[in-house]
C-alpha cells in the first residue's frame, strides 16, 4: 500500500492536493478540499460519488459528496438554539432552515494536512481552525479529522475538536455509495441492514417531527436487511413525503460490531460500518438539483445513498435526540469505520 499527491486544482485562490491511496486493485483518494474523500474505486469500478475538480465541488456544493459537515450535520429548525439561556440565530441557507454548518460550512474550506504511513495503514490528518462567530457559531475551534486507510480496506474517520466556549459541533461525513461502481445505474437493488428499532419521522423541509417512532410495520424496518427499492414500494407516507430515505436511523443500544451493512448480494461487495454514533442519517438521493455531471455521466434521482453517522441532527431542540452540545475545553472524539468486502 502506499499513495501519492496529485493536483486536484484552484479554488478562491488556494491550490488542493488529491491523496491517492492504492492497495491492491482499490484506490482511495481524499482531498484537502472539504476534508473530504472523493473516490473509492475497485479496478475501473466508482464505489462513491464524487468531483472532478473544485469547480465540479462548488457546482454540486449541494450534494457535499464525500464531504466533512460541521460544525453541525443535518438542520437546525429555523436555524435558532439556546446554549444554557443564550439564544444564537444560524443563517438560514436552506429556505426556513439551517443545514450543514451554513454557507461556509466545513465542505469547501482549505484543510492543512499531515500523512503519516505504516506498515498496516495511511493517515491523514486534515485541521482547521473555525473562528468564533463563523457561520453564527459561538466560540473558535479547533479541528481535526482523521482519514486512515488500512491494508484490509477499512475507511477510518476520527473525528476531533475543542472550543474556546461552549457551542454546537456533530460532524459527519457526507458520502454517498453506489456499489453497482457506476452512479448510472440507481441504488434501488442495494440491501440494507440496520439495527436501528427507532427512527426519526421528519417535517416537508427535512426537519424533524420531534419524536422517535418504532420501525415496526414501516419502510424503515430494514433490522434483518431489505432491498432499498422493495421498502420505497410499501407505500409508506415518510418515504412518499421525501421520495425515498431521507431519515435518521436510531441505532440500537445492543447492536453488533457492525450495525449497518450496505450490499449488493448478486456483485458480493458490501460495506460493513461500526461507529460510536447514536444514528445513521440514509438519503437516496431523491432529489438532482442542480443538473449536473459526475464522473462524465448525467446524474439521476437515486445515483447513490448515504450513511452519514452522527448525534441525531437537531439534537439541541429535542430532548430526547442526544447531545449536541460541546462544552468549552472538552475534548470532542468520535470514529466511524466503513470496511469495504469483496
Amino acid at each position: 500500500m502506499d499513495y501519492t499527491i496529485k493536483k486536484y486544482g484552484s479554488y478562491n485562490g488556494k491550490e488542493y492536493d488529491l491523496i491517492q491511496i492504492t492497495n491492491n486493485d482499490v484506490i482511495i483518494t481524499f482531498t484537502n478540499l472539504g476534508a473530504r474523500i472523493n473516490q473509492w474505486k475497485i479496478g475501473s469500478d466508482n464505489l462513491i460519488l464524487g468531483f472532478d475538480n473544485p469547480q465540479e465541488a462548488e457546482k454540486g456544493k449541494g450534494y457535499y459528496y464525500g464531504a466533512t459537515i460541521g460544525r453541525i450535520a443535518g438542520r437546525i429548525s429555523k436555524g435558532q438554539f439556546s446554549i444554557d439561556g443564550n439564544d444564537y440565530q444560524l443563517p438560514l441557507n436552506e429556505g426556513d432552515n439551517h443545514l450543514h454548518g451554513g454557507p461556509n460550512g466545513f465542505d469547501l474550506r482549505y484543510w492543512e494536512y499531515d500523512i503519516i504511513q505504516t506498515d498496516s495503514e495511511i493517515s491523514i490528518t486534515f485541521s482547521l481552525t473555525d473562528q468564533d462567530g463563523e457561520n453564527g457559531f459561538p466560540g473558535t475551534l479547533e479541528a481535526q479529522v482523521i482519514h486512515t486507510y488500512t491494508v484490509d480496506n477499512e475507511w477510518k474517520i476520527t473525528y476531533k475538536a475543542a472550543s474556546d466556549a461552549d457551542t454546537l459541533f456533530n460532524p459527519t461525513n457526507h458520502v454517498y455509495f453506489n456499489l453497482n461502481g457506476t452512479h448510472t445505474v440507481p441504488i434501488l437493488n442495494h440491501q440494507l441492514k440496520i439495527e436501528a428499532d427507532k427512527y426519526v419521522p421528519v417535517k416537508a423541509e427535512g426537519t424533524p417531527v420531534g419524536e422517535l417512532s418504532s420501525v415496526e410495520g414501516t419502510a424503515f424496518d430494514v433490522r434483518e436487511g431489505k432491498q432499498i427499492g422493495d421498502q420505497f414500494k410499501l407505500n409508506d407516507a415518510q418515504v412518499e413525503l421525501k421520495n425515498g430515505f431521507d431519515h435518521p436511523f436510531v441505532i440500537q443500544a445492543d447492536a453488533s460490531d457492525t450495525p449497518i451493512v450496505l450490499s449488493v448480494p448478486v456483485l458480493n461487495r458490501s460495506i460493513e460500518v461500526s461507529t460510536d454514533c447514536e444514528s445513521v442519517v440514509v438519503y437516496t438521493h431523491s432529489v438532482v438539483d442542480p443538473p449536473m455531471e459526475i464522473w462524465g455521466e448525467e446524474l439521476h434521482q437515486y445515483a447513490g445513498v448515504t450513511l452519514e453517522t452522527q448525534t441525531i441532527p437537531d439534537a439541541v431542540n429535542h430532548g430526547a435526540f442526544g447531545n449536541d452540545i460541546l462544552r468549552k475545553g472538552t475534548q470532542f472524539e468520535s470514529a466511524t469505520t466503513y470496511k469495504l468486502v469483496y
